[in-house]
């Protein structure tokens, strides 16, 4: 039982749903009756008056409704050529569409409202109207609106015998070329295109007289214009004031039509300009990002280049290293082989010394040999006095007939290193060698001769002197 209570209160809660639904779903018979009209009304604006006569203000709750059934019904009495006594049903639409000026409704709102109040004798007002509704045409695609503004701009023109600007307006009327049967049946009161065709080669000044003669029959003779119009005659006495009147609201619209266009311009120019600039900041940007990725690679690219170049520029090094080790050791070897061979040939030149003096070779005369071999090395000379003095005293005393013994004898003031010197002149050095293997300065070496002729009663500057009292010592037997 529970359970069949609970599904009969389901049951029950959708058929509530559905019903509601149903209800908020279902339309509103007015706005169909709108819809309908709004369909038929150029075509067939008797039956769509028709059917508006029918509702009411009242009949309708939104103000979007209240608006469109106050334009349709403005609308179909126009065409419908029906007594017009108020604007006051005109007004509730162009206070509602005022909001949204680049709209249909808007343009219909300000074109139908110019026709009323063209109907009760305001004209100035009407034509502010018509101007408005023409400022908005170029954002509308419906040419059949374009085309009642148009005329009926031509039209007011026409009555004030303006006819430069109404013959400017029926030229646009028929440059639209519509075939509508509405708009091909309409009372224009002027046949401006009859015109042009029997007479397209004439003046606008031809035109403007044609016109002027055309409006007068017409107005006599069209009793539909009379009949839809029922217009107050104008006052020709005040037609100019009128005129003059029109003119100053031609002139307020060009002036607001040109607010309007420049500050359009200069939103397009600021548009333009603010699209320019981000345009350029984003290629800027991409131009950076790409800038600096690119640094980005080319940085590694470099890095590792040097990278390369620095692993190169070692092994290179190595390389070199190793061949200069290389090339020292095949220099030293060079060098020690040619002392070998120098060495050898003095040894055997020694040997054959020794052999024709039949002098017999002991420890300490070899050693006076090799101490005789290091200092004559032309490349690396060697001589420590402290250590090879006797030795080359030695060497000196057997292959110089006793020099070392005959200098000390005939000299005894020498001292070591005067004796020295003495010796190395005697193995017939030069200046220059002796510094050499001395390591000391040429200048020095003279100045030591300078001070040994002094104290062998020599003249100081006596260089000459000094190497034949050497070369003496060693020759003398």
């Amino acid at each position: 039982m529970l359970a069949m209570k609970m599904l009969s209160q389901n049951i029950w809660g959708w058929l509530a749903v559905w019903l509601i639904m149903g209800i908020s779903c279902q339309s509103h018979p007015g706005m169909e009756k709108l819809s309908q009209v709004e369909s038929m009304i150029w075509n067939m604006p008797d039956s769509a008056y028709h059917i508006l006569s029918k509702l009411t203000l009242a009949s309708f709750e939104k103000e979007s409704e209240k608006a469109k059934y106050a334009l349709l019904m403005t609308q179909a009495s126009v065409h419908a050529n029906r007594p017009i006594l108020s604007d006051s049903l005109i007004n509730i639409a162009m206070n509602y569409y005022y909001s949204e000026p680049n709209t249909p409704d808007y343009a219909l709102s300000c074109l139908y409202r110019g026709n009323v109040l063209e109907y009760l004798g305001r004209e100035e007002e009407a034509l502010d109207m018509y101007l408005s509704a023409n400022n908005v045409l170029e954002n509308l695609a419906d040419r059949r609106i374009h085309y009642w503004v148009y005329t009926s701009l031509g039209n007011f023109y026409a009555r004030f015998h303006i006819y430069r600007e109404a013959v400017k307006y029926y030229e646009l009327a028929l440059s639209l070329n519509l075939s509508n049967p509405f708009l091909e049946k309409t009372d224009t009161p002027i046949p401006f295109k009859g015109i042009i065709r029997l007479y397209p080669n004439l003046n606008r000044d031809t035109w403007e007289t044609l016109l002027n003669d055309r409006v007068e029959k017409i107005q006599l003779t069209d009793s539909s214009f009379q009949k839809r119009r029922i217009l107050k005659p104008i006052d020709e006495a005040n037609i100019d004031s009128k005129q003059k009147t029109i003119q100053e609201i031609i002139n307020k619209h060009i002036l607001s039509s040109l607010k309007s266009e420049n500050y359009g311009l200069k939103k397009q120019g600021i548009i333009t300009l603010l699209s320019t600039i981000t345009i350029i900041l984003v290629l800027m940007l991409i131009l950076y990002e790409g800038w600096r990725f690119y640094k980005k690679k080319q940085l590694i690219i470099l890095q590792q280049y040097r990278k390369d170049v620095t692993d190169l520029q070692q092994q290179i090094d190595d390389l070199q290293e190793r061949e200069n080790e290389n090339q020292l050791l095949e220099q030293q070897l060079m060098r020690l082989e040619v002392e070998k061979q120098k060495k050898e040939l003095r040894v055997r030149q020694l040997e054959t010394i020794f052999r024709a003096k039949e002098i017999a070779l002991s420890v300490d005369l070899i050693e006076a040999a090799q101490v005789y071999i290091r200092i004559m090395d032309k490349e690396n000379p060697v001589y420590i006095p402290a250590e090879s003095r006797g030795k080359l005293e030695r060497w000196l005393n057997v292959t110089g007939n006793q020099f070392a013994n005959r200098l000390s004898e005939r000299f005894p003031s020498l001292t070591n290193g005067d004796k020295d010197i003495c010796y190395l002149f005697a193995l017939n050095l030069s200046f220059k060698d002796v510094a050499k293997v001395l390591n000391i300065q040429s200048r020095s070496v003279e100045r030591s001769v300078c001070r040994i002729c002094q104290r062998m009663g020599l003249p100081q500057s006596g260089k000459d002197d000094f190497l034949n009292t050497i070369r003496e010592l060693k020759e003398l037997d």
